[in-house]
């Protein structure tokens, strides 16, 4: 299952760079100071996707319900990807990687949409 433990990282690799490229922290924390951060002080994914929707015009009050569920998600997405590079090898079973695949695909098309 090592091929497993490769689309795990491949694809939180994938999110990370969409999200370091369209936000880079020089562009994020003068746009928000504010923005939550990580524990070497750069913004977190949380905040580089704000930036996004910020950069978009997106960030009106009647989106942030919707918006805070998709970041969750995406989010989220990256603590199941950890648990498949972390855990013992063939972890996910065929039926659970499919799911991943299923919220990797839709993690990468809702980080598109808020880009383009």
């Amino acid at each position: 299952m090592s091929a497993a433990r490769h689309f795990c990282t491949s694809a939180r690799e994938i999110i990370a760079r969409i999200l370091v490229t369209k936000a880079p922290d020089d562009a994020v924390v003068p746009a928000i100071p504010e923005c939550d951060r990580t524990q070497q002080g750069t913004p977190t994914r949380r905040a580089r996707i704000r930036y996004i929707l910020h950069l978009n015009g997106m960030d009106q009050d009647e989106l942030e319900t919707f918006v805070e569920a998709e970041m969750d998600n995406v989010i989220q997405l990256f603590h199941t990807f950890n648990e498949g590079t972390q855990g013992a090898a063939g972890k996910f079973d065929f039926a659970q990687l499919q799911a991943v695949r299923k919220r990797v695909e839709d993690g990468i098309m809702f980080l598109y949409r808020l880009i383009h």
